[in-house]
């Protein structure tokens, strides 16, 4: 077993006020349905003559953010997730709500992850044009001068 310097042991100081216990609990439930809603989109995927290789897609691109009061709220990776999801809402709901394991399950809501984005820095070389081209350019520079 582990101790700290104040003598507790390591598992007596994560568990001290539940709230670890509470969070651990929440993460599990999470996965479960998880892992209920992984299961019932592959049996809508796989048995529907739309399935293609976007299928295992779609799944791996679902993530379980949390579950509350009968609301269920998916995070998809994109848009094109999102999207083809929606389609597949009612369908999930059905499977999710009928088949018992999610009785209390009144709505399923979508959200798309923020991605980080990057901003490409501005280029330092010069951009190279014909000797036309700069001559043309240069005329036209002189004429709007005077």
């Amino acid at each position: 077993m582990t101790t700290t310097s104040s003598g507790k042991s390591l598992n007596e100081i994560l568990h001290a006020n539940g709230k670890l216990t509470d969070i651990i609990r929440k993460i599990d439930g999470l996965k479960k349905i998880e892992c209920l809603t992984h299961k019932a989109l592959s049996e809508i995927l796989f048995t529907s003559v739309t399935e293609n290789s976007f299928s295992r897609e779609l799944i791996n691109a679902i993530h379980v953010t949390d579950y509350d009061k009968g609301r269920l709220l998916l995070l998809c990776d994109n848009g094109a997730i999102s999207t083809r999801l929606r389609y597949l809402l009612p369908e999930l709901t059905h499977a999710l709500r009928n088949n018992g394991k999610m009785p209390n399950l009144t709505r399923i809501d979508l959200k798309i992850a923020q991605t980080a984005t990057t901003t490409v820095p501005p280029s330092s070389t010069k951009v190279k044009i014909s000797t036309y081209n700069s001559k043309l350019l240069k005329d036209t520079l002189s004429k709007l001068r005077t």
